[in-house]
C-alpha cells in the first residue's frame, strides 16, 4: 500500500478497492486502442490516462471508482498508466486527437471523443453527465 492510500485511509476509514476487484481494464497495446475504439460503435467506452506517481492522479481515480459509475453494465472502462504504458498513451493522444494530460478521462462514442477533460475535473459525476 504507498503512502497516499494509507493517508487516505487514515482519514476515511475506506480503502480503495484492489486491482483484482476493479472493473478498469490496463490497455497496454496499440491493437487494444483499436479494439476500444471499435467497441464504441456499439457501447461507450470510458478511458482514464492515470498516472501512479501523481498526487491528483491517485485522487482523480479514487474518485472515479464510484460505484453509481463503475455498476453500469453499458460501459466498458479502460485504464492506461501513463508512465509503464507512455507509448500507448502517446498513440492514443495522437489518436483521438486530444492533448495529453494527466490526469485525464475520455468518454467515447461511435469512435469519436463525446467528451473529455483533466485533473480536477476527472470525476464520476462529471463522466456520469456525459454518457
Amino acid at each position: 500500500m504507498g503512502f497516499l492510500e494509507k493517508l487516505t485511509n487514515a482519514f476515511t476509514g475506506v480503502e480503495a478497492p484492489s486491482e483484482e476487484e476493479s472493473v478498469w481494464n490496463h490497455v497496454s497495446s496499440e491493437e487494444e486502442i483499436d479494439e476500444i475504439l471499435k467497441s464504441s460503435n456499439e457501447r461507450k467506452q470510458v478511458v482514464y490516462k492515470h498516472s501512479p506517481s501523481c498526487g491528483v492522479s491517485y485522487f482523480a481515480l479514487r474518485n472515479l471508482n464510484d460505484p453509481e459509475l463503475l455498476g453500469n453494465p453499458e460501459i466498458d472502462f479502460h485504464l492506461i498508466d501513463v508512465i509503464s504504458e507512455r507509448s500507448v498513451s502517446k498513440s492514443f493522444a495522437e489518436r483521438v486527437n486530444v492533448r495529453h494530460e494527466s490526469p485525464q478521462i475520455f468518454v467515447l462514442n461511435q469512435g469519436e471523443v463525446i467528451w473529455h477533460d483533466s485533473h480536477n475535473s476527472v470525476t464520476a459525476k462529471n463522466v456520469l453527465s456525459h454518457i
